[in-house]
């Protein structure tokens, strides 16, 4: 009997020996996954992670239940937060998404049931933080943000201690990033700046930067990039030169140490774009257009060490985009034809997907306009042809009547009007308008960036309404029009020069029309601060050629108002138009507003 026992007992304590080995060979794994996945990110390996990951999960599949604990639910929850992360960056967001919400479920129930272990709280803010960047990509902006929100939440108690652990400094770094840049696309940039300070003073606590973590650096560095972005919304410009130049030379510390660091080349592309955007608004359009390349190079050097990268390719488009804005504004119009093409091509590069189709509609729209004013109607019609194209990407996965789908079609619209602007066809501009506004059964956006898109489309197409109400002489609608799109302009919290330079010119639409209604003391108020903003604009000694077209028709709205100065406002005027490049002149809204300056010259007024 008392040998039964002692076997008995040997074999229990086998057992548990067995069950201990066990247990630390899962956490072995978890650390596995961890250390792998700081390693492989930077070169763009993150399928091996996923593998790892995936062999992990089949070895808990296939494990007795008699043998599963808390312990083993939650390494293998760990496990998916690291699966579902890395699909995400493969752009498998239905799978990645699944693997996530599993993750989630069983880290909260771990947590709920009385485990607070820093280990689990990191796992399920990882996880919240994940899958709040796949809502972000299936245009789902008020879910991200709740995400981000419940991410950061989960941490904070943690990071209220008085020595944070590195592992929990690198993950309230990561959370933060994504609260920012979430904050940021919501239009809340005063609070995306100091989330962005909490997520670079996190990374920055790692080690000081003194580069022995090359990730907590790249890691300060992108922080950097999306606060510069902020800043520059608040119109906070030398704050944001400041930390884009600091952010950009601590990347190129760590590309001269690891070249192919991808961490590295994300965020200086993003900091080098910024840096152009900022370079724009100091209308230092030939500067701009240098950091433009550059920032070009690195997301082309980027998406060879990952050609997967959907976000990567996102921003390529982008930046081609802001580059064929700026040779625009030089004049260099073959040129901007060219950069919209590179990022239109971007499409047949890479996998599409709703949030990609949505953007790259911009570079089709903005080249349906180029070509349409350049009187190149075929041309125009094949962007325009690819506008709709990618338009019903997204379109197949929106309800009919739902918000999206109205500021889809509004989007679009805004673009296919290109053709008939261009014609002076006002009549076809008004129809299709008016046929794209959102009655009222569509239930407007309620949050998060789709409040900011739908107010931007309702701006833009009551402003073009306003326009072909002017030009079809019906200027009483033409007011209300454009007070209208005032209304919803107001409402976009962007303080950045682009959204100033709209304002004023919607102050000389509206003079324009008040001096055609013969209110005339009214408009000449109204001009007097539009005109006095683009002659400050013109003093800056800036290359943007466009300035000069809106000066112009400032002046010639300040003319229309009966100004003392009228006759030379006029002459002024005209001077500015004629003095532009041949290619500039021969675009049909110059030679349209070169005609107007004409005839008022010879009217009694003039």
């Amino acid at each position: 009997m008392k040998r039964a026992q002692e076997a008995e007992s040997k074999a229990d304590e086998t057992r548990q020996m067995a069950e201990r080995a066990r247990g630390e060979a899962e956490k072995l794994i978890v650390y596995l996954l961890d250390d792998f996945y700081l390693e492989l990110e930077p070169v763009g390996r993150l399928d091996i992670v996923a593998e790892l990951a995936k062999r992990a999960l089949d070895y808990y599949h296939e494990l007795p239940p008699q043998l599963r604990t808390a312990e083993t639910d939650r390494n293998r929850a760990l496990a998916l937060v690291r699966y579902g992360a890395v699909l995400r960056y493969q752009s498998k967001l239905d799978e990645g998404g699944k693997a996530l919400s599993e993750a989630i479920d069983i880290l909260g129930r771990l947590r709920m049931a009385g485990d607070q272990s820093e280990v689990t709280t990191i796992g399920l803010a990882l996880g919240l933080a994940a899958q709040a960047r796949i809502a972000d990509s299936l245009n789902k902006s008020v879910e991200s943000v709740q995400l981000a929100d419940q991410a950061a939440a989960v941490l904070g108690p943690l990071m209220a201690t008085s020595l944070p652990s590195i592992p929990l400094l690198r993950a309230y770094g990561s959370v933060m990033n994504y609260v920012g840049f979430s904050q940021l696309r919501s239009n809340d940039p005063e609070l995306a700046v100091k989330s962005l300070e909490a997520a670079r003073e996190a990374y920055r606590s790692i080690d000081g930067l003194t580069l022995v973590d090359l990730s907590a650096a790249a890691g300060y560095a992108e922080a950097a990039a999306w606060q510069m972005e902020a800043l520059r919304n608040l119109d906070r410009l030398a704050d944001a030169r400041r930390n884009g130049e600091e952010a950009a030379r601590i990347a190129g510390q760590i590309l001269e140490k690891r070249p192919a660091h991808m961490g590295a080349l994300r965020a200086r592309g993003l900091i080098l774009s910024n840096l152009a955007d900022i370079e724009s608004d100091g209308m230092r359009l030939r500067h701009s257009l240098v950091l433009g390349e550059e920032a070009t190079r690195d997301w082309e050097n980027f998406l060879k060490l990952d050609p997967g990268n959907a976000i990567a390719w996102n921003n390529l488009a982008a930046n081609h985009l802001r580059n064929a804005l700026g040779l625009y504004g030089l004049g260099r119009l073959g040129e901007s034809r060219e950069k919209y093409l590179a990022a239109s091509a971007v499409e047949r590069r890479t996998k599409m997907s709703a949030f990609l189709a949505v953007n790259l509609m911009f570079p089709a729209g903005r080249l349906a306009a180029l070509e349409a004013d350049l009187g190149n109607r075929p041309q125009a019609e094949a962007a325009l042809a690819d506008v709709h194209r990618l338009a019903e990407i997204p379109r197949a996965t929106l309800p009919a009547s739902s918000a999206q789908a109205a500021s889809l079609q509004m989007l679009e619209t805004g673009f296919r009007i290109a053709i008939p602007v261009a014609a002076g066809d006002d009549r076809a501009v008004r129809r299709m308008v008016q046929a794209a506004i959102p009655d009222g059964n569509v239930v407007k956006p309620t949050g998060g960036r789709a409040v900011f898109i739908w107010n931007f489309n309702m701006a833009t197409l009551h402003r073009a309404l306003a326009d072909a109400d002017y030009n079809l002489k019906e200027y009483a609608e033409a007011e209300q029009d454009l007070r209208q799109s005032i209304g919803y302009q107001r409402k976009l919290p962007e303080h950045t020069l682009e959204r100033r330079r709209q304002a004023a010119q919607d102050q000389v639409l509206l003079a324009m029309i008040l001096a055609r209604l013969d209110r005339r003391p009214e408009a000449q108020q109204l001009i007097a601060p539009a005109l006095q903003f683009q002659r400050d604009l013109l003093t800056r000694g800036n290359e943007d050629l466009t300035v000069r077209i809106e000066l112009a028709q400032a002046l010639y709205a300040s003319a229309l108002a009966g100004g003392a100065q009228s006759s030379a406002s006029l002459t002024e005027a005209a001077a500015l138009i004629d003095g532009l490049p041949l290619a500039m002149r021969g675009l049909k809204s110059s030679a349209r507003l070169r005609g107007w300056i004409a005839e008022e010259q010879k009217s009694p007024r003039g």
